[in-house]
């Protein structure tokens, strides 16, 4: 039998181990919410590779984001799924709409006013790439600065190449996809056109014409880090960096970051 104070101990401890019990349950973000994750519709492979269907999307990524994503949220019992829009759409939803993440954004002060970034979650390389037979004119590594003179610059709509050391209201950028640039470039419709290096080596591997196309880095232009973008407008996206940020520093520690960067290189052969 309890006695008087030995009770009220007991009492306390139960709505203890209650509240503990419920905060484990509920976990930071409710059960309720579902993550709803914008990747482009052209692809960013090998990072975020859209499924499609007689040219419809599915709304099913692959690629090393996918696999990332559903072992962070998975373990935290999130729900999620990804949604397919062109990058502009992505962006806009990602502040004005029902997107709560963005995937693979480089960074400029814009979109840090904008959104709320998660921890940098790889590393691309700025490149610039050009006709073969403008091969004189680059006998040289240029600095961002001297490819102004060299012709156009081309680049896709809506990205962003400050990261590059160049001014995008000095790029012509009204192509939708990298394979479209690649087109001009080719064509000689553009003198320069503007990648990441990564990204460029898979799609020349299906270009037709990849054989006219030369590609280069610039001179003092550093490795470009790329984010996650969260909507600032999202209660939870606080929570939401949180764990995104804590689960990528634990997949780094404990080798399974460096297993899912393993899987790129199936893209990049």
């Amino acid at each position: 039998m309890l006695t008087r104070p030995n009770l009220k101990f007991f009492l306390i401890l139960c709505l203890f181990f209650q509240v503990g019990q419920n905060n484990i349950l509920a976990g930071p973000i409710p059960d309720s919410e579902t993550i709803n994750i914008c990747a482009e519709d052209t692809g960013w492979p090998p990072f975020s590779i859209p499924e499609y269907t007689k040219g419809i999307p599915t709304g099913k990524l692959t690629g090393f984001n996918q696999e990332l994503l559903t072992e962070m949220l998975t373990k935290h019992g999130i729900n999620f799924k990804f949604i397919i829009k062109p990058w502009s759409r992505c962006l806009y939803e990602g502040i004005h709409g029902n997107i709560q993440v963005v995937l693979d954004a480089a960074a400029n002060e814009q979109r840090r006013n904008d959104y709320i970034l998660t921890e940098p979650i790889y590393n691309l390389t700025p490149v610039f790439f050009y006709n073969t037979k403008s091969q004189e004119l680059f006998s040289k590594m240029p600095y961002s600065s001297e490819l102004y003179s060299k012709g156009d610059l081309c680049g896709q709509s809506g990205y962003t190449y400050t990261n590059f050391g160049l001014d995008n209201s000095k790029i012509k950028m009204f192509s939708k996809d990298l394979k479209s640039v690649l087109d001009l470039v080719a064509k000689g419709r553009c003198s320069i056109g503007v990648a990441r290096k990564e990204v460029l080596e898979i799609e020349l591997k299906k270009f037709n014409d990849a054989k006219l196309i030369t590609y280069s880095t610039i001179a003092e232009v550093e490795i470009e880090q790329f984010y996650w973008l969260l909507n600032k407008n999202y209660p939870f996206a606080k929570e939401l960096k949180n764990i995104f940020d804590t689960e990528l520093k634990l997949s780094k520690s404990n080798g399974s970051y460096s297993r899912l960067i393993k899987t790129l290189d199936k893209h990049l052969k």
